[in-house]
């Protein structure tokens, strides 16, 4: 059965992941070799909704690569018999513009029930300092979904707006669970992902998919098994004894947990198993241990489409564009199951190009995961109607958005876990009647055996019935829930309120999952959480949340664009310029626009010396590097300060693309643009941005 996993926090246009590594792999790259670096250079993507490992073409398990190892060798931590260390070492991610970080691992016992055995496992550990001259003795640690999700690899892209704000009070740890990320040993699968991309253009019969998936997942672990890993240690019970190893290992008495999704479950058993540790807990999009799942998603599906549907119908403007979109929605997926449409797709990682053969059962897939994020639903009633009308740009767009985002999972430490904590305790007679349900969705879910299938390849044992009861505590909890969430509802929310004593339990209309990072409002409050966890800390935002705005032809923001000056450090060399205001600075010298979750607008500045690279070696690095198509000769453009710049400009996958050079004092100054299709910004953004694009003296 298809159906997604948990994800760890909302989408990021993939504009950012194009441009964030560009420079640097020039110049490593030129360092080796007079001559531009090939394409597919390695990039790193955001974070995003995940999907459980399946079998269409929509349905990409995650985890493509196994990742490159975290750390040098750390300093070895003083000889300690009291219990866990850190072991300072370098970061393994790129360390966010401004921030205090300092980094490290944390050795464990890969099995604690194995008392005799050698097997270590190494977690790496970010602390990000508070900017507070008097912070607060008890940091916030954060516990990513999944299961199986990487946290340290996206920190580039969720510094700003998912920990920067708790450093107002205190710091913030962030650290890659087992089997994850950077975490050693790795339980990636980069064999299934590899089988799905070769999948996406196959029409087969889905029981030879299957088969041939389950073929390719035994795989990954007879490798793993191969290797001495203990698939039956990676499971929610160790996870927990980790994040408490990490807390006494760093040396504070207690600290408050932050889990969205699967990490609401893992909050959950520390709260159960180290409740001395913990002052107080967030339980965003809250998972609980006693439900069953594979169950539960059939009627959660239904529930989030219905939520959809009657936003759109009651939203005046939306009801117009899309009249009758439920009933739209459904003739398309009839049809597509009958006749499939195919699109072609760029994968961004390794520059391969792919055909998608897509069906109604993917148009499903396409919405569900769409419900994640409130910066991606608004625009589906229109991508629907695209579909219909014989247009697949955005939807192509999306998709591979999505299938990057999937990158960022660990297949083996998501079975481990769901295999041991779920599937073992699922009733699959329950199951079988949930799937047939809807009669609109029954043969979506006709393959609902597939995950029982997978589990029986993968010896992951079955966990203690604890793990599937419902956890009382008495510590401070603030449970949040988002109103269009496809898998985790409202309902569970309350569900683990019921056995919660010192709880508030905030529903938030207008969003999906992972509430504190989807707007102000539930952020503001898990701040204000964190001051008093004895009061409740809902405030007046909450009367000032509205429906989803929907987009329609002609409804996007199209405010005056006022430019503002920057300035910045790029590769080592400072500089000033103007950009538009608003526009949101992701990396040094990127900026980019999101008005919505595919909007791909970006401005990037880039400065490199000209012994590494003349300006055409550049322009031809940069099509390449983004798989961009040259349109027409370049056009010459003398800024205010007299300099001729040339301008180039070209597509990549299908958006426009504008790419700006001149040579200033022996360097090579770049602007590139990039724009949605059918903008025109070059007079209000890009002119002025090459007028004002100085180096610092």
């Amino acid at each position: 059965m298809k159906k997604p996993v948990l994800k760890t926090s909302r989408l990021v246009i993939i504009s950012i992941l194009l441009f964030s590594l560009t420079a640097c792999s020039l110049i490593a790259a030129n360092q080796r070799a007079a001559t531009p670096a090939p394409a597919g250079q390695t990039i790193t993507p955001p974070a995003a909704p995940q999907n459980q490992p399946g079998t269409s073409s929509t349905g990409v398990p995650a985890a493509e690569e196994t990742p490159t190892a975290a750390f040098d060798e750390p300093e070895e931590p003083a000889a300690d018999d009291s219990g866990p260390s850190f072991a300072a070492g370098p970061c393994p991610f790129d360390i966010p513009n401004g921030a205090d970080v300092r980094c490290g691992t944390v050795t464990v016992p890969e099995n604690r029930q194995n008392p005799g055995g050698e097997r270590q496992v190494r977690l790496p550990v970010a602390i990000f300092a508070s900017t507070s001259p008097n912070p607060a003795p008890d940091p916030v640690v954060y516990l990513a979904g999944g299961p199986g999700g990487f946290a340290l690899e996206l920190i580039q892209f969720t510094y700003r707006d998912n920990i920067l704000p708790f450093l107002a009070d205190r710091d913030y740890i962030i650290f890659d669970q087992r089997g994850t990320g950077y975490a050693e040993p790795s339980l990636a699968c980069p064999e299934t992902f590899a089988f799905e991309l070769e999948m996406l253009d196959d029409d087969l019969p889905e029981d030879v998919l299957q088969t041939r998936y389950l073929e390719v997942l035994a795989g990954c672990r007879s490798r793993l098994e191969q290797a001495g890993i203990d698939l039956a240690a990676y499971n929610s019970a160790e996870n927990a004894a980790d994040v408490d190893a990490i807390r006494q290992a760093l040396g504070y008495e207690r600290w408050n947990l932050l889990g969205v999704s699967y990490g609401s479950r893992l909050a959950q058993t520390v709260m159960r198993d180290y409740p001395e540790g913990v002052r107080s807990v967030i339980l965003d999009s809250p998972y609980p241990l006693e439900v069953d799942l594979q169950e539960a998603i059939p009627g959660h599906m239904t529930r989030a489409f219905r939520v959809f549907f009657d936003g759109c119908a009651a939203d005046a403007a939306c009801a117009a564009a899309y009249p009758d979109l439920e009933a739209e929605f459904y003739r398309l997926v009839n049809r597509l199951n009958t006749d499939p449409i195919t699109f072609p797709i760029v994968y961004f990682l390794s520059g391969n190009r792919y055909t998608v053969n897509f069906n109604g059962d993917d148009l499903i897939d396409i919405l569900f995961q769409s419900l994640y994020s409130n910066e991606i639903f608004p625009l589906m009633p229109g991508i629907i109607f695209d579909v219909k009308e014989g247009r697949t740009d955005r939807l192509a767009l999306l998709f591979t958005t999505l299938l990057i985002n999937e990158e960022f999972i660990s297949t083996g430490m998501y079975r481990s876990v769901q295999c041991r904590e779920e599937l073992a305790f699922s009733d699959r007679e329950a199951v079988a009647a949930a799937a047939a349900s809807d009669e609109r969705l029954a043969d979506y879910f006709a393959n609902w055996e597939f995950a029982y299938n997978a589990c029986a390849i993968w010896p992951s044992g079955r966990a203690a019935a604890i793990e599937n009861e419902p956890v009382v505590s008495e510590i401070p909890t603030l449970i949040l829930t988002g109103e269009y969430d496809p898998i985790t509802p409202p309902s569970w929310g309350e569900l683990v309120s019921g056995n919660l004593v010192a709880d508030y339990l905030v529903p938030f209309p207008g969003i999906g999952h992972g509430a504190t990072s989807s707007g102000s409002c539930p952020l503001s409050v898990a701040l204000t959480f964190l001051r008093r966890p004895d009061q409740n800390p809902a405030n007046g935002c909450l009367a000032e949340m509205r429906p989803p705005a929907f987009l329609v032809p002609g409804g996007q923001d199209t405010e005056e664009i006022t430019l503002i000056p920057f300035s910045a450090e790029i590769s080592g060399v400072s500089v000033n310029g103007v950009v538009p205001e608003g526009w949101e600075e992701t990396l040094p010298g990127t900026f980019s626009r999101r008005q919505n979750g595919l909007d791909q607008t970006a401005l990037v500045f880039q400065v490199i010396p000209v012994e590494v690279v003349t300006p055409e070696e550049l322009v031809a690095f940069f099509l390449d590097q983004l798989l961009a198509e040259r349109e027409g000769v370049p056009d010459p453009y003398v800024d205010a300060g007299d300099r001729e710049w040339s301008i180039v400009r070209g597509r990549t996958q299908g958006l426009p693309l504008t790419i700006a050079t001149v040579v200033d004092d022996r360097t090579v100054l770049a602007v590139i643009l990039l724009m949605n299709e059918g903008e025109d910004l070059a007079e209000p953004v890009l002119l002025p941005a090459l007028d004002g694009f100085r180096l610092e003296n």
